[in-house]
């Protein structure tokens, strides 16, 4: 059966009940899309359900639940129309480059989210990209955790070259994805213009001596930063 079947038809059946709680919204939603689709699949479209209806839920925590893409796609489409959630913990749940652009496209239309965590979801250099022209257009999330996702040359580049015009982050953690000197200087760079950001997490990285300089400078010119780590990398002692 189809997404927008399943979708059409338990819909109908949720709409037809006065929901008190999220609990209620949640378990009624499962209730119905279970029987027309996998677990994984339909615990995504439920809630979606959930939140497109919820106006008083605003921390939501679902780490480590094998959502995969379409379980993304389905949160990411709950984003641009719940206007009440402000903090989202998505951490290792196979998101893929597709899911990540899903909620990243989400985040252009949001404006209630401050908070997200989308570490280890294999987000890819598609996934960096779209979240690097997110963070562009929304002045709204201050804090993104972007740990261990594959984000490539591409996606690194593009999130390095979005903190020159983004003036709403003020936390970015991108342990863990490779970033080698021409990221770094590019990160460091951008400091110089960037005066809202105040923590930078970097740490488990390639950044070598070049990348150490081009911080170490941005920090005679940055007045904003009050938390840069940078452990964990191969800066040596010619920075």
């Amino acid at each position: 059966m189809l997404l927008k079947e399943i979708f059409n038809r338990t819909y109908t059946i949720i709409t037809q009940i006065d929901f008190h709680s999220f609990e209620e919204k949640l378990s009624f939603a499962l209730a119905g899309i279970l029987k027309y689709s996998n677990e994984k699949f339909s615990a995504g479209i439920a809630l979606e359900i959930a939140l497109c209806r919820n106006n008083t839920l605003t921390i939501l925590i679902i780490s480590s639940n094998e959502l995969g893409s379409d379980g993304g796609k389905a949160l990411a489409d709950a984003l641009c129309k719940n206007n009440s959630l402000t903090s989202l913990d998505l951490t290792n749940n196979n998101l893929g480059p597709s899911g990540g652009k899903a909620i990243a496209d989400a985040l252009i239309r949001n404006n209630s989210l401050i908070h997200l965590n989308l570490s280890s979801n294999q987000l890819g250099c598609e996934g960096g990209k779209a979240l690097a022209n997110a963070l562009c257009k929304n002045n709204t999330l201050t804090t993104l955790n972007l740990t261990g996702n594959r984000l490539g040359s591409d996606g690194r580049k593009a999130l390095a070259n979005a903190l020159h015009k983004n003036n709403g982050l003020t936390s970015l953690d991108i342990l863990y994805n490779g970033l080698e000197n021409d990221i770094g200087i590019a990160l460091a760079i951008s400091l110089h213009v960037n005066a809202t950001l105040n923590s930078l997490q970097v740490n488990g990285n390639q950044l070598g001596s070049e990348a150490g300089k081009a911080f170490a400078d941005a920090l005679d010119k940055n007045n904003g930063l009050t938390s840069l780590d940078l452990s964990y990398n191969i800066i040596g002692s010619d920075a």
